[in-house]
């Protein structure tokens, strides 16, 4: 299938996927996104200044976020557009999910996720000590540790679409 790029204004109404096509459609762009940011962060763990990267990765991990959510039609202001029964279905739906949708990125939730991967991120750190590997190192653990991250906020993204396809809406 393939995808046009909208404008700002029309992309402000992109919404929840409504079949099984669009979800698979919008998964796989999901996808397509993630491995690009991920790499972005590989590539930028490669330069040789300590710390840059790990501003990088917050940065890189919060578009990455605010890129899946839009494409899934779960930003705040997508959501604060859609029908009043089911903006309120797709936030409890959300809540129950404890995804990072329909809520904007904060410094708050930003240091909860390096809080749970501090640990990989003062390991990926301390590699930039030894010269060539120390950076080859750097560059493989950014790359997986937000593939994974955004690998596993698109199923949970595809996994609420999913359920949205299922709920009975009455004043639609």
């Amino acid at each position: 299938m393939k995808t046009t790029k909208l404008s700002s204004r029309q992309a402000d109404w992109v919404l929840i996927p409504a079949t099984q096509e669009e979800i698979r459609h919008v998964s796989e762009l999901a996808r397509r996104r993630v491995k690009q940011r991920a790499g972005m962060a590989a590539a930028i763990s490669l330069l040789p200044a300590p710390g840059i990267d790990i501003l990088a990765d917050f940065n890189i991990f919060a578009q990455m976020l605010t890129e899946i959510n839009h494409l899934f039609g779960l930003t705040p202001e997508q959501i604060a557009r859609l029908p009043g029964q089911q903006a309120q279905l797709l936030q409890a739906g959300i809540a129950a999910s404890g995804i990072l949708a329909g809520k904007l990125l904060t410094r708050e939730l930003l240091m909860q996720w390096l809080q749970r991967h501090s640990g990989k991120l003062l390991l990926r750190h301390s590699s930039k000590w030894a010269p060539l590997a120390g950076s080859l190192i750097a560059g493989a653990l950014g790359y997986a540790m937000l593939h994974r991250l955004g690998m596993q906020h698109v199923q949970a993204c595809a996994a609420l679409a999913q359920d949205a396809l299922k709920w009975p809406l009455k004043d639609l």
